[in-house]
């Protein structure tokens, strides 16, 4: 079997990955680590490849081995772990709040705890960053009918339109704020007796590459 180590590709492939799950962007990350925006782009775009300290650094960011970085994800995942299957419940909005789908289009497979109340979402629009929760991506929404303050959520609006955004309330006003640097993305201000707000769950994981492990069948 031909080794990864040294692979560019799959430790960009990985490294995006596991930013997403700790909800780190490239700025983040080149703080972190101590390293120029430029340096940290060229790994992520394989373009190349890092030192071995700091391959050891981000594993321990990540709260991973170092094989997670450098190894093809999934080579060395036990078979006897248990999986919860997520079903992929359509399209979430990252920008402007838009209709809501609830057609199952695929899964995604995790052992993490509380994994059986879980749905997952499409993402569309770039509004929540795209080193972030990048357009295209699976967010996986833990159901919950509250989030605290700060917290990214998937909030239906109007029993209609679904968005993902940082949530916050006071009182009767409720605030969904992106994330994007871009003008062109603005906080959405409600009034909760004007406008019919229901939380439908709560962000807990960004599936980036590789993230439909199966579809569904007829």
């Amino acid at each position: 079997m031909v080794s990864d180590i040294g692979n560019k590709e799959i430790i960009a492939s990985n490294i995006r990955f596991y930013m997403g799950k700790v909800q780190r962007d490239r700025n983040d990350m080149c703080k972190l680590l101590g390293v120029p925006y430029t340096t940290f782009t060229d790994w992520v775009n394989a373009k190349t490849y890092p030192r071995i300290d700091k391959i050891e650094m981000m594993a321990n960011l990540f709260n991973i081995e170092k094989s997670d970085l450098i190894e093809r994800r999934g080579r060395s995942i036990r078979q006897d772990v248990p999986t919860t299957r997520i079903p992929v419940l359509g399209a979430v909005s990252a920008g402007l709040p838009i209709e809501a789908q609830e057609n199952v289009e695929g899964y995604v497979y995790s052992s993490m705890r509380g994994a059986e109340n879980c749905f997952a979402l499409r993402v569309k629009g770039d509004s929540m960053d795209n080193a972030h929760v990048p357009d295209g991506a699976v967010a996986v929404i833990h159901k919950q009918p509250t989030v605290e303050n700060g917290e990214i959520a998937v909030v239906m609006v109007d029993n209609q339109d679904a968005t993902l955004k940082y949530f916050k309330q006071n009182g009767r006003t409720i605030v969904l704020s992106p994330r994007s640097s871009n003008l062109e993305h603005q906080h959405q201000i409600y009034d909760t007796k004007e406008t019919d707000i229901k939380v439908l769950g709560k962000l807990v994981r960004v599936e980036i590459d590789g993230d439909l492990l199966a579809q569904p069948t007829a």
